[in-house]
C-alpha cells in the first residue's frame, strides 16, 4: 500500500450501507472515512472501517 491519498468533501462517496448513521440519501455525510482491507486485491475485500450502526 502507497501513502497517495485523495480528499473527499462529506457526500462526495456513495454509500450503501443503509444500517449506517452516516449514510444520507446513498451518500456518506463522515468527516473522515476508514476503509479496511489492507491486503485487498480487489474492492470485494474491503470494508468501511467508518461504519457506524443506527
Amino acid at each position: 500500500m502507497n501513502n497517495d491519498s485523495k480528499c473527499y468533501t462529506p457526500n462526495q462517496i456513495d454509500c450503501e450501507a443503509e444500517a449506517c448513521v452516516y449514510n444520507h440519501s446513498h451518500k456518506c455525510d463522515a468527516t473522515h472515512v476508514d476503509i479496511k482491507g489492507n491486503h485487498a486485491t480487489s474492492v470485494k475485500e474491503t470494508a468501511c472501517g467508518t461504519f457506524r450502526e443506527k
